[in-house]
């Protein structure tokens, strides 16, 4: 009969070790959990970063700016181009906004394609829903593209 106060005292210390470890292994999972998400917030923010960097500000001089660099290609490449760009609407419960925007372009087949190459490696998302190339006579080519620009 001796031993049965020293079994249920055993019996508690083995209960209480397991409940020890089981809070340990809960605590290390949370841990582990907190680790995790700030590895994922940290990549979330980078991801952020680029991801606003391909829209552009709802600035001026981040409109003139995006004008400026569509012309300076347009320059580079020998080509006549016009440019218009939809009035960029008010803000709505999303934070990305978007505007039309109608691109005219001439000149050779070869610079209109080079300008296409230089306008999808500008860091702006800008997205053509449609084109439109005809030959003129001269042997120049006239394209249209219709597309959209969108905004922060």
């Amino acid at each position: 009969f001796a031993f049965m106060p020293l079994y249920s005292s055993v019996t508690e210390l083995k209960n209480s070790i397991h409940k020890e470890n089981v809070t340990l292994e809960k605590n290390k999972q949370t841990q582990n959990d907190f680790s995790s998400l700030a590895k994922q917030y940290e990549e979330i923010q980078e991801n952020s970063k680029t991801l606003e960097q391909a829209f552009l500000e709802k600035k001026t001089s981040t409109i003139l700016e995006t004008i400026e660099n569509i012309e300076t290609i347009a320059t580079q490449r020998k080509i006549t181009q016009t440019l218009t760009i939809d009035p960029i609407p008010e803000p709505t419960d999303t934070k990305i906004l978007s505007s039309s925007v109608k691109l005219t372009l001439q000149g050779t087949s070869g610079a209109i394609f080079l300008f296409l190459a230089d306008l999808e490696n500008l860091d702006y998302y800008i997205s053509i829903n449609s084109a439109d190339f005809t030959k003129q006579a001269n042997g120049t080519y006239n394209a249209t593209l219709k597309g959209d620009i969108y905004w922060l």
